[in-house]
């Protein structure tokens, strides 16, 4: 009876004893807007989606951009990784991961990945 007492009493105190560590830590950190941005690109113009044979935008936005694509819908994308955006907010697939890359013309290519869609490409053309 005394001995689960005094359990009782020392399992917070040890609990207290215990590192916590931030969730942070634990988990990485959340993207950071604007960070890893890559070649010192300016993603902001015009694109061709050849998928759908219609043109898009990109404009820059504090901490990011937005993308609008042929039907319209917005997603405001950020660097989380060099050469490589994710989307922080939209209507767009929140899996979606963007890669910059040059074509065999140097022109911005824009890679976007899902698993819950085919890969589509975007080609700057201004």
């Amino acid at each position: 009876m005394i001995s689960r007492f005094v359990a009782l009493l020392l399992l917070p105190a040890l609990l207290l004893l215990v590192p916590s560590q931030p969730a942070a830590a634990q988990w990485g950190a959340p993207p950071q807007p604007g960070i890893g941005s890559w070649m010192g690109d300016d993603l902001a113009g015009t694109y061709y989606n050849p998928n759908a044979r219609a043109y898009c935008r990109v404009s820059p936005r504090r901490g990011g951009y937005l993308f609008v694509n042929e039907n319209g819908s917005p997603a405001w994308f950020a660097y989380w990784a060099p050469g490589q955006l994710r989307m922080v907010r939209g209507e767009w697939d929140p899996n979606i991961v963007v890669t910059v890359s040059r074509d065999a013309m140097r022109r911005t290519m824009l890679r976007f990945d899902s698993p819950m869609a085919p890969t589509g490409y975007w080609v700057r053309v201004d």
